[in-house]
């Protein structure tokens, strides 16, 4: 399933959007000075109302941000 992720620079994600199926409009997001938008694969989402799981995105993984952006499981430090 592909979502929209807003990032920092260093892949930081600062928040995920989840498309519903429903919405066959245009969707355009403007994020703050020094952050990008990106949408990218999230294969362990079963669907937008996988809560549990958006939320693991935000907490376990990160955007590589060089190349295509890509989501990656995040480093701990």
């Amino acid at each position: 399933m592909k979502i929209i992720v807003v990032h920092d620079k260093r892949g930081s994600i600062k928040s995920v959007a989840v498309p519903s199926p429903e919405f066959s409009g245009q969707l355009t997001l403007k994020p703050p000075r020094g952050q990008s938008v990106s949408v990218v694969e999230a294969p362990d989402l079963k669907d937008e109302k996988d809560f549990e799981s958006v939320h693991q995105i935000r907490e376990n993984f990160q955007i590589k941000t060089s190349g295509k952006p890509t989501l990656i499981k995040r480093r701990r430090t």
